[in-house]
């Protein structure tokens, strides 16, 4: 983005207060950055670590910025003070600090001219008369439109770095943001001396359009982008070869919502229309003897080459449908035309006429065969008329032969594989070779039209020169993975269709074969591929292959699960059925699955666990313990994720074995099971005899190391009846699962009577519970308080370890600057909490009252 030097009024100044109030910012921003490095270096910084020992923690940062400006506020000159307000929140943002940036910075700056809330603004006049009473020739004017955009900046960082899938709320406030963006950059176009207002507005905008778009709302971002387009067009600085980049990065956006909505005849046209701003750019800067038309020279021949692979996704299908005549000829067979020279069939001709050199064809029919949204590992090719297959056909065709520019084959001296190329530089070029990235897309393609033959040879040959160059290991493990999902490569005895042409209709053995992966088959291969994946820890990788692979060999694990027999001596099916689970479940943690699906990754969780119990049985006591202690930890870390998300299963909920039930109900169910397990498996390893000197593991014949559940788990579990207790703390429920698994035990070993005692415990602990949940769930939400001390806030939910209070009406007939929130847990004598108890998420922080700035 844009943020030029601020300009400050001229008049004289309070230079030692300003001095004072920038040595003050600097330390600011040394913590700010010291806090940015801790949590860069930790992955998970524990806020009750960081809050006793440094002063980086969030509510430290919240109120020493909060005391600058409430310090220098009434001691410098407005814009001073406001330039000074845009500057440091410009830094939060880029820091990833967005609340502190928002509330601290930006808010308070807007809250100095207006008090009304920007997304109550319907029109421009509105916007005008609140902000821009001025208009935008003022340096005050220009800050305000700086700080307009932050908030917009700050609320799209949030929302763009959620794991969680966006639901309706989600939508609702993304819309918001783009109609705000909308009308601001209506209002901003009449001046265009701040066009750097217009180019910052559109990337906000693109960045939730972008976001709609991943989330299959294309629809309704394409309006937004159009007028992103527009604006672009009609700001004359904005028209430059500078911008021209992002102003094709624009229009491809266009298009690609346009594909996504199956409205093709529109993207071409986008395209066209696109193609032409550019020619005649090109043309202004030729015939005004532009000294930079030779440096931009590699600009517009990217962008007139992308928006070219809009246009031929579309001509390629419409030039064949043109072509219905009576009397067609007789078609020759692709492998009779592969001694041929290129071109050889209507596309390959279409592919020399449009573009210029082999990296740019094999890119044009890398996009033409791309289908927005369609995952590899999908059980059947995609459908379309007779034409189109014999289109996709053609294309696969050509692209394999791009790929031997060398008579001597292409991978035998690496020969058109360009290791560490990028496609624009060789594009631009008109090179011949072809790049990592693009030929993994090929094999993607191979597979998920089911290309077998030409998938298991290009697959196979890409895998040996990678391996030899030793590079790309991420590319590597795909492509092992989607060599074993793959159906096996048939014998040169079977029969083949002399036409290939055919393949595209697909065989019903084929597609039979792709849809049931078997575990006895091919799952103990792809189990120590998904062990490599997780274990070498590669960061740029293709997360939607592995993921499905890991649900394919889920769902074979779910149906060997129940046919096996638990409890007896391990056997091969056993084994492997443990492993896989390992090895889902190292998956599942390692690409964070939880937030996305926790359900799933519970029930995961939870089957594993119940394995290694069942498996305990008839095992030595230390094998026993191993056993025990990995499924307790298994089933904790479930736990753990049902109680560290926010926003729990309002938009994936994967309900267990088609219940009828709702989903709300179905994840109570799950995690009243996982608690459950939990305990009982803790009392069986309590009352397990003490561990000899060298404790026993559990043994598998495969482990994983950079992911597994040693690093992952806790270390430290109850080992005693008393422990046990005292974890399950004034929890009812808890303490009554804990009683009823020690009287089972208890029973194994004949002890009758303590566990009748146990038993009538149970019933008295799970009527108390009854008795406080009804006391939890009074409604006193309508309770308004006017005392001079704030009323107790709402329990709106509550877990084992977490709870989310709503504050309580309070009126106040004086004016409010700021509200901090403390907490701290009910514990022995003090049940008060203090201006110390700061450790918990959300509190400690000093949100500012915009009405009492």
């Amino acid at each position: 983005m844009f943020r030029p030097r601020l300009k400050v009024l001229p008049g004289k100044v309070s230079g030692v207060v300003e001095l004072s109030l920038q040595q003050e910012l600097s330390d600011f921003m040394e913590q700010i950055e010291i806090c940015n490095k801790k949590t860069s270096r930790e992955k998970c910084v524990r806020l009750e670590e960081s809050a006793g020992d440094s002063d980086s923690c969030p509510h430290k940062l919240s109120e020493t910025l909060f005391a600058i400006w409430e310090k220098y506020r009434n001691r410098l000159q407005k814009q001073i003070l406001h330039s000074k307000l845009i500057e440091i929140g410009d830094f939060l943002l880029e820091c990833k600090h967005c609340y502190l940036a928002e509330t601290h910075c930006y808010s308070l700056a807007l809250c100095e001219i207006s008090s009304t809330n920007i997304f109550s603004i319907t029109d421009g006049l509105q916007l005008e008369k609140e902000f821009f009473a001025s208009g935008l020739d003022s340096p005050l004017s220009l800050l305000t439109g700086r700080a307009l955009l932050g908030v917009v900046g700050c609320r799209c960082e949030t929302l763009c770095e959620s794991k969680a899938p966006i639901d309706a709320s989600t939508i609702c406030s993304v819309m918001k943001l783009l109609k705000f963006l909308q009308i601001f950059m209506q209002y901003v176009l009449q001046v265009p001396e701040v066009f750097w207002l217009v180019y910052n507005a559109t990337v906000l905008m693109y960045g939730l359009c972008r976001m709609l778009m991943m989330n299959e709302h294309s629809a309704k971002a394409v309006e937004f982008l159009i007028w992103s387009c527009t604006c672009m067009e009609q700001s004359y600085p904005l028209l430059g070869v500078g911008f021209l980049s992002w102003r094709s990065t624009l229009y491809l956006a266009v298009c690609q919502c346009y594909i996504e909505c199956e409205m093709h005849n529109n993207a071409e046209e986008f395209a066209r229309r696109g193609l032409d701003k550019v020619h005649q750019l090109h043309e202004v800067e030729k015939s005004n003897g532009s000294a930079n038309i030779e440096k931009a020279g590699k600009t517009f021949r990217m962008a007139a080459f992308k928006l070219g692979l809009i246009i031929f996704r579309r001509a390629v299908f419409t030039k064949r449908k043109k072509q219905k005549v009576t009397m067609r000829a007789k078609k020759v067979p692709l492998k009779d035309m592969a001694e041929q020279l290129w071109p050889r069939t209507q596309t390959e001709r279409l592919l020399s006429d449009m573009f210029s050199g082999n990296t740019a064809r094999f890119l044009a029919v890398l996009e033409t065969l791309t289908i927005p949204r369609r995952r590899v590992l999908n059980v059947l090719p995609p459908s379309g008329p007779p034409e189109d297959k014999e289109v996709w056909t053609e294309l696969f065709f050509a692209a394999v032969h791009l790929l031997n520019n060398k008579s001597e084959g292409i991978f035998l001296e690496l020969g058109a594989l360009e290791i560490g190329a990028l496609n624009d530089d060789l594009v631009y070029k008109g090179c011949n070779g072809v790049s990592v990235s693009s030929l993994m897309k090929l094999i993607e393609l191979l597979y998920s039209y089911h290309e077998w033959e030409h998938f298991h040879t290009v697959a196979l040959k890409t895998r040996d020169v990678l391996r030899l160059t030793g590079t790309h290991s991420n590319h590597v493990v795909i492509l092992d993975i989607l060599i074993i999902m793959a159906p096996e490569r048939e014998t040169k005895g079977s029969t083949e269709p002399k036409n290939s042409h055919q393949s595209m209709m697909g065989k019903s053995r084929t597609v039979e074969n792709a849809q049931e992966f078997r575990l006895e088959d091919r799952g103990e291969k792809l189990v120590e591929a998904l062990h490599r994946t997780v274990s070498h820890a590669v960061s740029e990788i293709d997360s939607d292959i592995v993921i499905d692979a890991t649900l394919s060999l889920w769902r074979a694990v779910e149906r060997e699960y129940l046919n096996v027999t638990w409890g007896a001596k391990l056997t091969e099916m056993q084994e492997l059925v443990l492993a896989a689970l390992e090895a889902i479940h190292c998956v599942f943690s390692w690409r964070d699955l939880a937030y996305i699906d926790p359900v799933l990754t519970s029930v995961v969780a939870l089957y594993f666990g119940l394995a290694l119990e069942a498996s305990a049985m008839n095992s030595s006591i230390s094998m026993s313990r191993g056993y025990h202690v990995k499924a307790c930890k298994l089933v904790s870390a479930a736990l753990k994720d049902f109680q560290e998300i926010d926003k729990p299963f309002k938009t994936h909920v994967t309900l267990i074995s088609d219940q009828t039930v709702s989903g709300r109900e179905t994840i109570k169910d799950l995690h009243l099971v996982l608690v459950e397990a939990y305990y009982r498996i803790s009392v069986k390893l309590a009352h397990l005899p003490p561990e000899p000197a060298v404790s026993g593991t559990a043994r598998f014949r495969r482990d994983c190391r950079t992911g597994g559940l040693d690093q992952q788990l806790p270390l430290v579990l109850p080992r005693t009846m008393s422990e046990l207790r005292w974890e399950c703390g004034s929890c009812h429920l808890r303490r009554a699962i804990v009683c009823l698994a020690d009287a089972a035990e208890l029973m194994k070993t004949g002890a009758v009577a303590d566990a009748r005692t146990l038993m009538e415990d149970v019933v008295g602990l799970m009527r108390q519970g009854q008795q406080m949940e009804t006391r939890l769930n009074r409604d006193e939400s309508n309770c308004v308080s006017d005392n001079v001390v704030p009323p107790p806030p709402t329990l709106i939910n509550r877990s084992a370890s977490s709870a989310t209070f709503l504050p309580a009406a309070w009126i106040k007939s004086e004016l409010v600057a700021w509200y901090q929130l403390f907490a701290r847990s009910a514990e022995g004598n003090m049940v008060k909490a203090r201006f110390s108890d700061y450790h918990f998420p959300g509190t400690g922080v000093m949100p500012a009252m915009t009405a009492g700035w």
